[in-house]
């Protein structure tokens, strides 16, 4: 593995300062866009102290910093496989707790999916993307789990928001929790990321599956972290997914490259919207 790749950098995410691998790309792009990856800070700040927060996709732990800058009494569960992020991760609540020892953060190593025959990772400025195979004959690399298998046994009721981020495989990390969502109905932020073969009809299951199970509004972000509106009606998300894998397979112009969505259901609609107004109101001319 390259030095340069592994030579950790250090930046700083609210009131702490992180190790970051030397490519990742988060400071290029927050100094860049001043609506990336702001969100979920906010809405941290509406969730109630002790709800637990999951991170599917935690990374070397960025988004936990953001969220616990804003309230630290969340309980954290980072879920994260690869090994180099894994690695930095830990270091980084180890040092996060030096900042705020009551914080509660919990690092669990291993992927989260439903369904598929997952054979390794790749990917590189910070980000990972799981490789699938068609053979099931073969086996992960590491601990592969369901969200059902991990949130179930803990304490369920808790668990306030739910966010993932495996770029462009969310929507199997949000089916292998259809039990958990179904009974529960936390908050869920999720990466919609439409470049594979059939992803928006997987998607659109997903989505409708949702709906199925109480889920009523849809606030959509764009992959700058702008936010685009409010949805409720499935077709029209949809033609929005179309739109984007249009753009990725190079048929029409380039506007955005994947969009995040922050799936609520009937009992957080009212927490839900005061976040996205605050986050708003942030950039509203």
């Amino acid at each position: 593995m390259n030095w340069n790749f592994r030579r950790p950098r250090h930046y700083r995410i609210g009131k702490f300062i992180l190790q970051l691998t030397r490519d990742h790309a988060l400071p290029r792009y927050q100094a860049r866009f001043s609506t990336y990856d702001r969100f979920l800070p906010i809405l941290a700040e509406h969730l109630n102290s002790q709800a637990t927060v999951v991170d599917v996709g935690a990374n070397v732990g960025d988004t936990v910093a953001s969220m616990a800058s804003t309230n630290p009494g969340l309980h954290f569960l980072a879920v994260e496989p690869d090994p180099v992020y894994l690695a930095l991760l830990r270091e980084n609540v180890e040092q996060m707790l030096l900042v705020e020892p009551n914080l509660s953060i919990e690092v669990v190593a291993a992927l989260i999916a439903d369904d598929l025959t997952i054979v390794g990772l790749e990917g590189s400025h910070g980000s990972r993307r799981v490789v699938v195979s068609g053979d099931k004959a073969q086996s992960a690399p590491f601990a592969t789990l369901s969200l059902d298998d991990l949130l179930l046994p803990h304490d369920p009721q808790k668990v306030a928001l739910i966010k993932t981020d495996t770029d462009g495989f969310d929507w199997s990390v949000i089916d292998s929790g259809r039990e958990f969502f179904a009974e529960f109905q936390p908050m869920l932020y999720f990466e919609c990321e439409v470049r594979a073969k059939d992803s928006v009809r997987k998607y659109s299951t997903t989505l409708n599956r949702l709906i199925q199970n109480g889920y009523v509004d849809f606030h959509v972000f764009d992959n700058f972290g702008g936010y685009l509106g409010r949805l409720n009606d499935p077709s029209f998300f949809e033609n929005l997914m179309k739109y984007a894998a249009a753009q990725n397979a190079g048929l029409i112009h380039r506007t955005l490259y994947y969009m995040d969505v922050l799936a609520v259901a009937q009992k957080h609609t009212e927490r839900a919207a005061i976040a996205v107004e605050v986050f708003t109101r942030g950039y509203s001319t």
